[in-house]
């Protein structure tokens, strides 16, 4: 994992051994609201109040303060959010990739979860400790995020322009996933998979 350290000089805070990892976007959408931009904007202000870990965005990680010292982003005082918790930032500038930079995120927490050995019911959204409507647009789908996490396989025919006639084969056993869980429905066609798929309509008796 490539984290570019760019550490706030002269941070200063409690020692901290990571319990948890905490989930924020940044809900900066101006261009160039990206990694770098946010470490720069933490270098000039007050880190007492406001700090978190790293910045990930949808080409970069870049950590702000070390991994052992805690940082101010939870919103719960001396509790566990801010004093146990890693705080990773995603960034939303509309001039980047969103997707990507979840990617990226999804990565780094992956790291970070061997790194500490953090099982994964610590990994929670910023909600949990302050109840902020943090990360908002990974609150609804924040369980299939968490399967990403662990490396649950998302079902490839999820949100496909042809998702309901994909669903009715399944569910119909005329559809057949391959051995890694995938349906692949952009794939061509082949004679032979055709005539499978006639077969099991009953069309070749």
């Amino acid at each position: 994992m490539n984290i570019i350290q760019d550490f706030i000089p002269g941070y200063k805070a409690y020692s901290m051994a990571p319990k948890y990892i905490t989930v924020h976007t940044t809900r900066n959408l101006s261009k160039g609201a990206n990694a770098r931009m946010h470490s720069k904007y933490l270098k000039g202000t007050d880190t007492s109040q406001k700090s978190w870990h790293l910045t990930v965005d949808d080409k970069e990680v870049i950590q702000h303060i070390p991994f052992d010292v805690n940082g101010w982003h939870a919103g719960d005082g001396q509790g566990k959010g801010n004093r146990q918790s890693i705080g990773i930032e995603i960034c939303e500038n509309e001039d980047g990739d969103f997707d990507k930079a979840v990617h990226n995120a999804i990565e780094l927490i992956q790291y970070l979860i061997n790194k500490f050995n953090i099982p994964i019911e610590n990994v929670v959204p910023h909600k949990r400790w302050s109840g902020k409507s943090c990360p908002v647009r990974l609150l609804p789908v924040w369980d299939k995020f968490i399967d990403e996490v662990k490396g649950v396989k998302k079902n490839d025919i999820e949100g496909h322009w042809a998702e309901k006639s994909l669903q009715k084969a399944i569910n119909k056993d005329i559809l057949k996933g391959y051995e890694d869980g995938t349906y692949k429905p952009d794939e061509p066609l082949t004679m032979a998979r055709f005539m499978v798929f006639l077969d099991r309509l009953n069309l070749l008796d």
